[in-house]
């Protein structure tokens, strides 16, 4: 497994992103600038900005690996996602969690997956990528 300090290495654009929501997120929380924001909020921030680091990292590492574990899927037939996705679910509460406590305001979704629906979508992109590897005739890529 890759750790997370050559994720973040290797996609700098973490970095960025990190930036510029953290000063977006001050400026909505204080337009005066840092310096006023109040001692409660700017931990929050603090905290918020780690867990979002964390959750980027998790993030990048399952674009490079897949949500699924391939191991079990190709050995055993068995349909298992990564087990850091509970982590990332659970960081994504936190993350949701802070915001509010920060004051603000959560936008409801039109549509919300289960993880069981997450697993299934993601079975099905696997399934359909292991379909373009094979060429027609049983030819497999190199």
């Amino acid at each position: 497994m890759a750790h997370g300090d050559d994720i973040a290495r290797r996609h700098p654009e973490i970095r960025v992103y990190l930036k510029v929501v953290r000063r977006d997120l001050i400026r909505d929380l204080c337009p005066e600038g840092e310096e006023h924001l109040p001692t409660a909020k700017a931990i929050l921030v603090s905290r918020l900005m780690q867990k979002l680091a964390t959750t980027r990292i998790i993030e990048e590492y399952l674009s490079e690996h897949g949500l699924l574990r391939r191991d079990r899927l190709t050995k055993e037939k068995i349909l298992e996602g990564e087990p850091i996705m509970g982590h990332w679910l659970a960081l994504q509460t936190q993350i949701r969690k802070d915001l509010q406590a920060l004051g603000m305001e959560r936008r409801t979704l039109d549509v919300t997956m289960t993880p069981e629906q997450m697993l299934l979508d993601a079975h099905a992109d696997v399934v359909a990528q292991d379909a373009e590897i094979v060429k027609p005739g049983g030819d497999a890529d190199a």
